[in-house]
């Protein structure tokens, strides 16, 4: 039985040696011994990444909710598609408009159109607006109350500086009226 066992030491300790060498780089190795031959089979596995969702440069810059009813994105970066956004209005009932086919120029914007970009109507004493991509946040803005101020009809609340983005609504946006309303550029 030990000289059995001797033997079958050089077929099993290559394979365990194996395993552990390798094991951490990503691959797995299983071996079995029969009367009759010997098999080895591999594989491999792969570890992804739970996402964590970085600040973005593409924000949700200005709102009109009385009268003309629009929302302003504003992305600082290159083109950017908008297939898998969406925005949402989420402040006592949830609606959700798809952004697929639409796309921002480099460093431009993009006006949604109520009846004409989304269907819902936005609240004129306070709201939630959320925009995602792929269900992940990439921006939110929210006014009255303690947020953002409230547009009366022809105003606008708009991110002072164009695009600043601190998450503190109350300071973000003011009050837009006349020539200052700027649906499509820069806010100033």
């Amino acid at each position: 039985m030990e000289k059995i066992l001797k033997k079958l030491r050089h077929f099993y300790f290559p394979a365990v040696f194996i395993f552990i060498a390798v094991s951490f780089t990503g691959a797995y190795y299983s071996d079995s011994v029969s009367t009759t031959n010997n098999t080895f089979t591999a594989g491999t596995w792969t570890v992804t990444p739970t996402a964590t969702p970085t600040p973005s440069s593409l924000v949700i810059n200005e709102i009109s909710s009385a009268g003309s009813e629009w929302i302003e994105l504003y992305h600082s970066g290159g083109a950017l598609s908008l297939d898998g956004y969406t925005i949402n209005d989420e402040y006592s009932i949830v609606h959700s408009q798809s952004l697929d086919g639409y796309n921002i120029p480099p460093s431009g914007y993009l006006v949604l159109y109520r009846t004409v970009d989304f269907s819902y109507a936005l609240n004129d004493d306070q709201d939630a607006l959320e925009l995602k991509n792929s269900g992940v946040s990439i921006d939110r803005v929210e006014y009255g109350s303690v947020y953002a101020p409230v547009p009366s009809s022809g105003e606008s609340i708009a991110r002072i500086p164009n695009g600043n983005d601190t998450d503190n609504d109350a300071t973000d946006f003011q009050i837009r009226s006349g020539i200052n309303v700027t649906p499509g550029g820069p806010n100033v």
